[in-house]
């Protein structure tokens, strides 16, 4: 089922990010914004993946991966997602702290949807999350 801007489907946000901190801005900036739809934190790659081959009931429809986290990196965690049949249909969003070129550029190459520096301003951080809503949850089509 595709999921659009006239449907009553709601998207579902999987976050990873190891920083309980981040986290915890993250959960604050998503309940400002009002998203409908449920939302997920989790450590690191590895708790992700655990999650998403667990093969739940409903396959998310979003995910926001930190690229630095222990366990399982957000590196090697796009690249398995991408190499998996099941998966690979999945938008990440990158969100992490890295603003060098290269980064950006290899998360593109291994398959990232769309890339995000974290905001240094929680006012920064509330509007970024903002803009992903009104695109990924209000614009876009997506498979739910």
């Amino acid at each position: 089922m595709l999921k659009n801007n006239n449907s009553s489907n709601q998207i579902c946000l999987l976050i990873t990010d190891d920083d309980l901190d981040d986290q915890l801005l993250m959960r604050n900036a998503i309940e400002e914004n009002s998203w409908c739809g449920d939302h997920q934190f989790f450590n690191d790659g590895e708790e992700l993946l655990t999650f998403l081959k667990a093969k739940q009931p409903t396959q998310p429809t979003l995910i926001l991966l930190d690229l630095n986290m222990p366990r399982k990196n957000g590196w090697e965690t796009l690249s398995e997602i991408q190499k998996d049949e099941t998966l690979k249909h999945i938008p990440v969003l990158i969100f992490t702290t890295s603003n060098i070129q290269s980064d950006i550029a290899r998360a593109y190459k291994i398959g990232s949807n769309t890339y995000f520096t974290k905001p240094d301003l929680y006012s920064d951080l509330v509007e970024t999350i903002k803009c992903i809503k009104e695109y990924w949850n209000m614009k876009a089509s997506l498979v739910v």
